[in-house]
């Protein structure tokens, strides 16, 4: 049996991208505020006109607390419960057998039982759901030609058909962050669109993976997922390896921005060990998340 190193160096080269033609999402103009935000406190419309912090400090002891918390935050808006989204938008018998049949076959690969090779196949962003579910038709047509072949539609990654993106500098975020791609940022309606399009794929019988970029979209969808990626950008981030360490599905790191895939190795050694983090529950409830650690890496 090989030893866990060797088996993360494996795991490291085992995951291969391909590309069917599909119309891919340009980058969208500089995003500006939306008019339908929600109205800001005038103490943070004053904290953000003065945000510099060459900003003379306040006498007053109001406002020096004024001065000295969310100078920089515009305001909040509530997210829905990930409890109430997935009673919402529930998942079909057929989603449930396309899902766990995916992630059994792809923990069988990456442990050397199974020969078929996981190939991630799908667009850089998905921006509309339709073409994603006409997109997953016609790669339905052709799986069973593939039997060495075990095929993952990508729906939210970096590289993989996305909910959200993860940018270097700036751009649009992704189908969960800017559903409407104008800079509203409706993310309750990105949420929705997002777990009702899993949903939908999986049904046809696609598997979806998706890149996981924060320790909270997960929960509103992480059960409609096949497998999921770390991309380059935040291998190294110990929250991410932490996050890795207790999804139910096989997982997979991306090399680090420089090319090198030590980084990687590290990250799959890390994630496969118990951690104990901050996140939140299905209710919405910051929590200690404790984990067992992610073998199928």
């Amino acid at each position: 049996m090989a030893s866990s190193a060797q088996i993360s160096h494996q795991s490291a080269f085992r995951f291969r991208t391909s590309s069917l033609a599909m119309p891919v999402l340009a980058l969208s103009p500089p995003l500006t505020a939306s008019s339908s935000s929600t109205a800001v406190p005038d103490h943070h419309m004053h904290s953000k006109q003065n945000s510099s912090d060459e900003t003379p400090i306040p006498d007053d002891e109001q406002d020096m607390q004024l001065y000295i918390q969310d100078r920089r935050v515009i305001g909040y808006e509530p997210l829905v419960q990930p409890a109430l989204l997935r009673h919402e938008i529930v998942s079909s018998p057929a989603s449930l057998r396309t899902i766990a049949s995916a992630r059994y076959a792809a923990a069988r690969i990456l442990a050397g039982k199974d020969d078929r090779l996981l190939v991630v196949v799908g667009p850089c962003s998905i921006h509309s759901p339709a073409q994603a579910i006409e997109y997953a038709n016609l790669l339905k047509q052709k799986i069973p030609q593939w039997n060495n072949l075990l095929i993952v539609m990508p729906l939210i990654t970096p590289r993989l058909p996305l909910s959200e993106k993860p940018r270097t500098t700036v751009g649009w975020k992704g189908l969960i962050n800017d559903p409407d791609i104008d800079g509203s940022f409706k993310i309750n309606k990105g949420l929705r669109l997002a777990r009702q399009l899993l949903c939908d794929l999986t049904a046809i019988g696609v598997p979806v993976g998706s890149e996981l970029l924060d320790t909270i979209s997960p929960q509103y969808i992480s059960d409609l997922i096949s497998w999921g990626a770390i991309g380059a950008r935040t291998t190294e981030s110990q929250l991410h390896r932490e996050l890795a360490s207790g999804v139910s599905f096989p997982i997979g790191f991306k090399n680090g921005t420089d090319g090198s895939v030590t980084v990687a190795v590290d990250a799959m050694r890390s994630a496969s060990n118990p951690h104990a983090f901050m996140g939140v529950t299905e209710q919405g409830l910051a929590a200690i998340v404790k984990t067992r650690g992610n073998q199928a890496i």
